[in-house]
């Protein structure tokens, strides 16, 4: 079916009498169709500024309230599409209300016959609708909103407009049936339209009343404020680096400053420097996404960026701040009192390391089950072991370069060395008892058996 609206005029009414107010709440227009305002019972053709076909009459026997309302009739005349039964002209409240609320009362009878359109224009553009299909279902905008319309009885219909975040709200009998949806169409609204399409049997009818278009305005919505939190250090607890909590909680939406549901979006690119979405751009990536994010970060330091999203659809300026990951740097002496530090992998002994202790590091700290070469596991088993029914690491606790200060002394298995590929620079590393990488590096010379 094609609901594309066909521009059979058949009501409209220009609203000159209330101009719009820049105020909360300020009524735009209102009508209950009353004779105290102007309305006889029959055709609305020529009443109040009305134009209208026979087929849209002031009625008295079926209103919400008050003694009058308005009925439209399907008169079995279908084509296709919405044929336009009213048009309710307006000078668009988009540039001076930030939004309009469109309110009013409906009662659709007949099932399975005509469907019917409540819709907001721009120009010959449908912005935004509320459709109550043949077959009882409530479409807004073109999607099913899984609620369904009341049969014979009048229901309050309210559609909300948000000009700032083009989206729209649908209250129908006092339920919200859809909220925050994407306008159909860019743009402003300048009538309202009330159409059928005379679907299947003529008969049905749509009656309408009580209805009321009301703005709100005030200061102009302002984007959110991210706050990235940081800068962020962190000990590297792996090779890889460590995991850093980040903190975006502190970002702040000026529109809504008590409101905890302001904030509806989080985007973290967590490398400035790097473009993961392929865009040719590495400033707009979105790696992360909540207020409260976990990442892993190598060694070193690196630029991450947040942005925020209200629930206006603004979006906020990045927050960029640093991360920043450190390895503990130690000085180490393989073989201390040895140079050149000559290795012989053909050895079945063990090969002495120093972890030196320093003003800033006690090297007592270290786990010296976990020494092992940069990059490899601290699993390794690297260092010799002594004992047979509960085999120790060979490692002491001494003054190795007498500053008077103890440090680490442990015993390399030479033979599980000998498993590696070795430089002349030698990186050795550990963990401490609190799990923080340690790293150092030394010199050696390996040299072959005679």
């Amino acid at each position: 079916m094609n609901f594309s609206a066909t521009l059979r005029v058949s009501v409209a009414v220009m609203l000159t009498a209330i101009a719009p107010a820049a105020a909360w709440g300020a009524t735009i227009y209102a009508t209950d169709f009353e004779q105290s305002e102007g309305y006889s019972l029959g055709g609305l053709n020529g009443q109040q500024s009305w134009t209208a076909d026979t087929d849209t009459t002031v009625q008295g026997g079926q209103k919400s309230s008050g003694d009058q309302g308005v009925q439209m009739t399907a008169d079995g005349s279908y084509t296709g599409q919405f044929n336009l039964m009213a048009s309710l002209a307006l000078t668009d409240p988009s540039g001076t209300y930030s939004q309009v609320t469109i309110a009013q009362d409906v009662m659709v009878t007949a099932p399975d016959e005509a469907e019917y359109l409540v819709a907001t224009m721009d120009g010959t553009t449908r912005t935004n609708s509320v459709v109550f299909n043949y077959w009882g279902g409530i479409t807004v905008n073109g999607v099913y909103t899984g609620a369904s319309w009341v049969v014979g009885g009048w229901q309050a219909l309210e559609m909300t407009l948000n000009f700032a975040a083009g989206t729209m709200d649908v209250t129908y009998g006092g339920t919200l049936i859809a909220d925050d949806v994407a306008f159909e169409a860019a743009g402003g609204v300048d009538s309202l339209l009330l159409a059928t399409d005379d679907y299947l049997f003529a008969g049905s009818s749509m009656y309408y009343d009580k209805l009321s278009i009301t703005g709100e305005s005030g200061p102009p919505s302002v984007p959110p404020v991210a706050d990235a939190g940081g800068p962020y250090c962190a000990q590297a607890t792996s090779w890889d680096g460590a995991t850093v909590s980040l903190d975006g909680s502190a970002s702040y939406d000026p529109d809504g400053l008590n409101d905890p549901t302001a904030i509806v979006g989080y985007e973290w690119d967590l490398n400035l420097a790097v473009d993961s979405n392929g865009d040719g751009n590495p400033a707009n990536d979105v790696d992360a996404t909540g207020a409260l994010v976990s990442a892993t970060f190598p060694v070193g330091q690196r630029d991450i960026s947040l942005t925020v999203v209200d629930n206006d659809l603004l979006r906020s300026a990045p927050d960029v701040t640093t991360v920043t990951v450190s390895e503990i740097s130690v000085a180490i002496d393989i073989k201390p009192g040895a140079f050149p530090n000559t290795i012989n992998l053909a050895s079945r002994g063990a090969i002495p390391v120093a972890f030196l202790s320093s003003p800033g590091f006690d090297a007592a700290t270290i786990d010296p089950s976990t020494v092992t070469l940069r990059g490899e596991d601290f699993t390794s088993g690297l260092i010799k072991l002594k004992g047979n029914k509960n085999p120790q690491p060979m490692a002491s606790l001494v003054d190795v370069d007498g500053d008077g200060d103890l440090d680490l002394l442990v015993h390399l298995d030479t033979q599980i060395l000998a498993t590696y590929e070795l430089t002349s620079v030698c990186t050795m590393g550990a963990l401490t008892n609190a799990g923080f990488v340690v790293s150092g590096s030394d010199t050696i010379q390996l040299v072959q058996a005679p």
